[in-house]
């Protein structure tokens, strides 16, 4: 799932009204300006700098005190006279007082949230005030005002003369018309000044706010609201982990750089500039570059170095510094947190802490991955080491008699392969007169960790494992997790169990929970029950031991119950409004040394599916009680519903493309897109669920949405090209969704937004994973409490303090909290996916198809690449060939054809947004290399583009596409035999292209996609390589061939551990 960012438009970023229509929807931010801006301001130059529309910047706050002298638009001057007044060159404005705060936010002029920042373009940030139909945007630095990724900020609304507009909204207005009038009849209807340009001041509190702003943005629907950061409430952890690597800035005029110095003379007036810090200094303070750390994360400013802090570095290190990152021969990735940024300042200070290693390399690229997303992955501390039970530990008679006794019954665990912390097993038996009892039995993690304590807290600290493709980052010590916790099979363990009468169908007769012992009879793997269930297995050939007198006759048996009780489960949870979207997961295949070796999609089966069916329906069970009895500090997790913008352009999107996708309800969502899957397979789906679907429908009704397809010219014959279609058509789904989150019961009133969207039920927890999971480990408490209560033991507060519970106000800064170390963790889990898939590429190129997710007018265009699951951007003044491209803003179709002659790059044609020839040979944002997207500067201040990090270096040749693939690191691989695309090309939404995917490492930022088309140029050039490395091998001078056979390990990351829900 993704978050609701919401990119509307670029501020001060003049465009001609030709930004794609669906851009949004694949992520790509529509082009606008202050509403106030002169329109004669759009009239750019095509192939010029998307920057030089933007008004001159003077400082921190230079763009907005221009944007603010414009035009009103019938709004009053009041407003502007403030943000001018604000904005001084040189500096932010100072941080209100608790005084000044308290009263803004009891009258409602002052909102409090977090603020987050586009990773696209740091000037831009975004605010969510519950209730407003859009996010509010935080442009330019003065108007973040310090502010990071993260922050919790106090943000005050800016005048309307400030509101932004969307060009491609303000664009469709009818011709002529004004929404003044509209804007007055919304101040009138509420009573406001309507000369007054910020009249939500005379409000008396936030909802009067609230309503009038809301009035006021759909008067003027192609205005987006604005806002200004008036003071930083909570610090965000990422100035705490801070990960990038140093650079030194220009040399002041006059002086010589240091790197034309002798390197041991540079070395040593750098350790002299830091020793001479705060003293009476012998080297003149001009003779030495400011030194600033570029983050990785791009959503974070750069920062200052005190000279200081150079004093401490190794000097293999300052040598390293003083030969840029163009020359030296290895990058020293850094950790450091953000000290100060003081309203003086337009840049903070950091502090360095470590160095974590050379950035390109897997362990230190790991490293800063769990640095950056502050994963506690430290040994634990002897205090908490100190509260495991001592070894050997064993279950006591006297354990036994306080729980249900389950040792006799035949219980199993299902899991992935390569599980250690095995915490949820099964159990299925009929029941006499029809229907079954099925239990979930999952490790009693609360038994061994007693409320506040040191163990407590540190899991409490970690609040989630992290997997990695690698390795596991455990929440609780492995005595706990792969021991005395997990449900190894052959041995007592403590369980939590839930326990249901079901009838024939699966619907719920009646449900206890309590305490128990368990001895697992057996650890199965999901390729094993698939095995079952496919009917495939052959016991003859399975290693798996059996214990506790079970045979396989009865373990295959009940794994078949439990699949055919699973399935009509499934069915009907779908058909009572449920929805899932799976995005493409990368499975990892490694060699002895660590190495990706191979990359798969993982696919889901029906195994997966048999667990997750009673995962979800003990998690659902366990809400309800927990809710129920303790309506003032349960846990749960609810899923917001998506937001309503990106759905309608969603949906736009898919009718476009000829789809038909009804985005009115998670419901019609899923079975949108599973006819859409259905119609786009040339057989009938094997999956079950889907088969009993279309016993409903029949082979008739398939055939209806596939012929209406394939008239849209959508779906046809190629099967490969109909599932890239609805792939990327699922992936676009996604974007419009948020992210589920735990939240205390207690804080917040009305039931219906404990909903989770996505399992449309009225209550949902996480019970059944606290080995792994901190949320699951309170719920334990919880349901144990709540048990006394039920009955009759205790009342409400005696249960909560015996088992000493956490309250409202203590609840909910939990759930806060596991909601952020979750959302790393899934952060981290991501970025060691991709860097996996980087090495993996960047040493093994591959042929593959992309499908066209967006179009960035003559500029650029953007390609899912399903067989991997990333998306990667392709801009056409970086192809490699000479090109025209012209896109057509009426029909959204990109033209490529081959280009003249460098001295025609203006040329345009009539009907389209112009053209620009002679693409492809100067690099723009590029490091040196040839091959990744710069990220640009926008770290620092003052100039208003996406620099390059090093702050203003030259534009660098862009290769030729022939030079460029024969500089890759082998040649690249074709394994489904495409053949080469050749121009001209005629590119929309949905389109099918080839490419040539590679990786690069780029210094100053994580490895990163990269993408060339897949041109005959492409094809001759990856042909010579492949003769010349025959030839080699023929002398005998090529390398051993790489066996994939010589795998000898599997990604950690499982389906199930992969944070999707």
């Amino acid at each position: 799932m993704s978050t609701s960012a919401g990119a509307e438009g670029r501020a001060g970023v003049a465009k001609k009204p030709s930004a794609p229509e669906h851009a949004q929807a694949a992520g790509v931010k529509a082009t606008g300006r202050r509403h106030n801006e002169p329109k004669s301001a759009a009239d750019v130059p095509a192939g010029a700098s998307k920057d030089k529309g933007a008004p001159a910047r003077s400082g921190p706050a230079g763009g907005e005190a221009a944007a603010a002298a414009g035009g009103s638009n019938g709004a009053g001057a009041k407003g502007k006279a403030a943000v001018a007044k604000e904005a001084m060159p040189g500096r932010y404005p100072e941080h209100l007082d608790q005084a000044e705060l308290q009263r803004g936010f009891k009258s409602g002029q002052i909102f409090r949230g977090k603020i987050r920042v586009n990773a696209g373009d740091r000037r831009e940030a975004y605010f969510t005030i519950p209730g407003l139909p859009h996010d509010v945007l935080l442009r330019g630095d003065a108007c973040q005002n310090r502010s990071v990724e993260g922050d919790e900020v106090a943000v005050a609304l800016q005048p309307l003369a400030a509101w932004f507009t969307v060009n491609k909204l303000a664009a469709q207005l009818p011709v002529g018309a004004s929404s003044n009038d509209a804007v007055l009849a919304a101040l009138r209807s509420c009573g406001a000044d309507v000369s007054d340009d910020s009249p939500w001041q005379r409000c008396g509190n936030a909802d009067e706010v609230k309503a009038l702003v809301t009035k006021l943005s759909v008067a003027r629907p192609e205005l987006r609201i604005t806002g200004k950061v008036v003071a930083i409430l909570t610090p965000s952890p990422k100035r705490e982990h801070v990960v990038g690597l140093l650079q030194l800035g220009a040399s002041a005029p006059g002086v010589a750089a240091l790197s034309a110095q002798p390197l041991p003379a540079a070395v040593a007036a750098l350790q002299a500039a830091g020793s001479s810090s705060g003293s009476a200094s012998t080297v003149p303070s001009s003779a030495v570059p400011t030194c600033y750390l570029m983050p990785l994360d791009p959503r974070l400013p750069r920062c200052v170095v005190r000279p200081s802090e150079l004093k401490n570095l190794p000097t293999a290190l300052l040598e390293e510094l003083v030969a840029g990152p163009d020359k030296a021969e290895n990058r020293t990735l850094m950790s450091a947190r953000i000290a100060e940024w003081s309203s003086s300042h337009t840049q903070p200070a950091v502090t360095l802490r470590a160095s974590l290693g050379q950035a390109g390399e897997i362990e230190s690229e790991t490293a800063a991955l769990l640095e950056m997303e502050g994963i506690r992955s430290g040994d634990f501390e002897p205090d908490v080491l100190a509260c495991l039970p001592p070894t050997p530990w064993r279950i006591t008679e006297q354990d036994i008699a306080a729980r249900r006794d389950y040792r006799s019954t035949r219980i199993f665990s299902i899991d992935p392969p390569t599980a250690k912390d095995l915490d949820d097993a099964l159990s299925i038996s009929p029941l006499p007169g029809g229907g079954w009892r099925v239990g979930v039995h999952i490790a009693d993690v609360a038994h061994f960790i007693p409320p506040f304590s040191a163990l407590d807290v540190e899991a409490g600290k970690r609040a989630t494992s992290t997997y990695l493709v690698q390795r596991v980052i455990p929440m609780l010590p492995p005595l706990l997790c792969e021991e005395l916790c997990s449900l190894n099979p052959g041995v007592e363990r403590f369980a939590f169990s839930v326990e249901w009468e079901l009838d024939a169908k699966g619907a719920i007769k009646s449900t206890w929970f309590g305490r128990s012992v368990i001895r697992s009879c057996a650890k199965l793997s999901y390729p094993l029950v698939q095995a079952m269930i496919e009917g495939r297995f052959d016991p003859a050939t399975c290693p798996v031991q059996l214990h506790g007198g079970a045979t396989w006759d009865e373990v295959v048996g009940d794994s078949l119950a439990l699949w055919g009780l699973a399935k009509q489960m499934r069915a009907a949870r779908f058909a009572g409004g449920a929805l899932r979207l799976d995005g493409v997961r990368l499975f990892y295949q490694l060699d002895k040394d660590g190495n990706p070796l191979a990359a798969a999609p993982y696919v889901q089966q029906e195994a997966n599916q048999l667990v997750e069916e009673f995962m979800l329906l003990a998690n659902m069970s366990v809400a309800d009680c927990i809710a129920d009895t303790f309506r003032d500090r349960a846990m749960l997790r609810r899923h917001p519903p998506p937001n309503a913008t990106k759905l309608k352009v969603l949906q736009e999107v898919a009718a476009a493309a000829g789809l038909p996708v009804d985005v009115s309800s998670a419901a019609s969502i899923h079975n949108g897109l599973n006819e859409l899957r259905r119609a786009a397979a040339g057989a009938p789906s094997a999956a079950p669920q889907q088969q009993q679907h279309e016993e409903e429908g029949g082979d008739d009704d398939r055939a209806v949405v596939r012929s209406g397809l394939a008239e849209a010219g959508v779906l046809g014959a190629d099967l490969e090209r109909n599932r890239r279609t609805v792939e990327l058509l699922v992936m676009l789904a996604t974007r419009p969704m948020q992210l589920a989150e735990y939240f205390c019961t207690g804080l917040v009133d009305e039931e219906a937004a404990w909903r989770h969207y996505a399992l449309a039920v009225r209550a949902y927890t996480h019970f059944t994973s606290p080995i792994r999971r901190y949320p699951d480990l309170v719920v334990h408490r919880l349901l144990a409490a709540a048990l006394e209560v039920r009955a009759g033991r205790l009342s409400v507060e005696e249960a909560a303090q015996r088992h000493r519970l956490l309250d409202t106000r203590l609840a909910g800064m939990v759930a806060e909290h596991c909601n952020d170390r979750r959302l790393a963790a899934r952060n981290a889990q991501d970025g060691s996916l991709k860097l996996y898939l980087c090495v993996l590429l960047r040493r093994q190129p591959v042929v593959t198809m992309g499908t066209v997710s967006s179009l960035g007018g003559d500029r650029y265009f953007a390609l899912y690449i399903s067989e991997f699951g990333h998306e990667v951007r392709l801009e056409l003044d970086e192809a490699g060939v000479l090109l025209q491209a012209n896109f057509n803003p009426g029909t959204k179709v990109l033209t490529l054809t081959r280009g003249e002659a460098a001295g025609k790059e203006q040329g345009s044609c009539e009907g389209s947004n112009g053209g620009s020839g002679g693409m492809g040979r100067q690099r723009k944002g590029f490091a040196s290399g040839g091959g990744g997207r710069g990220r640009g500067g926008g770290n620092g201040h003052g100039e208003g583009g996406r620099q390059q990090q090093g702050g203003g270096q030259e534009a660098k040749e862009v290769p030729d596409l022939t030079t460029w693939v024969s500089s890759l690191a082998a040649p690249p691989r074709n394994p489904h035999r495409l053949k080469p695309a050749r121009l001209p090309l005629h590119l929309s939404l949905f389109s099918d292209l080839p490419v040539v995917l590679t990786a690069v490492s780029v210094p100053g930022e994580p490895s990163q996609l990269v993408a060339r088309m897949y041109l005959p140029e492409a094809e001759e050039a990856a042909a010579a390589m492949a003769a010349a490395k025959a030839a080699e091998a023929e002398a005998g001078a090529a390398k051993p061939k790489i066996d994939l056979e010589t795998a000898v390990s599997q990604a950690q990351i499982a389906w199930e551990n992969q944070l999707n829900d």
